[in-house]
C-alpha cells in the first residue's frame, strides 16, 4: 500500500510537546503488510533523499514518529517508525486539566499537597492589597470574604 510520508529533521528533546521541525522531503512510500500504527515500518527508493532524517509525519495515520533508517538490497531504504505520543496527540494532551503532585519549578508548587520534600513554613501570612477605584456597588456596598483567623472567645 503506497502512503504519503513528510520526512523531516528535529534537533528538539524528545520530551518536548512542541517540537521545532525542518521539512526535508515528501515522499510517497510502500507500507510493508505486517506493520502497526505505532510501529510502521515503509520503504522508499529513494535513500538519498532521506540523508538527514530523524522525524516524519504519516497523514493516513494522523501521526508523527521517531525514525530509524536503513539500506537494505543498496538502493531500497527501511524506515521503521517508534510513535511520538506527545506530538500526535498534543492538542489533547495540552487541554488536560492536571493537579501536579511535585514539579521542578518551585511557583507552581501547590502547598496544599502533602509532600515532605517541599519545605512549608506554619506562620500566620497577613497579606493588604489595593482595592480598585469601584468596588463598591451601585448601593455603597462591596462584600469582603476573610480566609482563616482566629476563633472567637464567645
Amino acid at each position: 500500500m503506497a502512503i504519503n510520508v513528510s520526512f523531516y529533521n528535529t534537533s528538539s528533546d524528545p520530551r518536548m510537546i512542541n517540537k521545532t521541525l525542518t521539512l526535508v522531503s515528501s515522499l510517497s512510500c510502500d507500507l510493508l503488510d505486517s506493520t502497526d500504527i505505532t510501529h510502521p515500518v515503509i520503504l522508499t527508493d529513494n535513500p538519498a533523499a532521506l540523508h538527514s532524517v530523524n522525524y516524519m509525519y504519516i497523514a493516513d495515520f494522523s501521526r508523527y514518529y521517531f525514525v530509524k533508517t536503513e539500506i537494505v538490497n543498496g538502493s531500497i531504504c527501511k524506515i521503521t517508525g517508534d510513535c511520538d505520543v506527545l506530538m500526535s496527540f498534543k492538542t489533547g494532551v495540552l487541554n488536560t486539566k492536571v493537579l501536579l503532585d511535585r514539579t521542578a519549578n518551585d511557583n507552581y508548587n501547590n502547598l496544599y499537597l502533602a509532600d515532605e520534600k517541599i519545605r512549608k513554613y506554619a506562620y500566620e501570612r497577613t497579606q493588604a492589597k489595593l482595592f480598585p477605584n469601584n468596588v463598591l456597588n451601585r448601593d455603597g456596598y462591596c462584600v469582603l470574604i476573610t480566609a482563616g483567623g482566629a476563633p472567637s472567645n464567645s
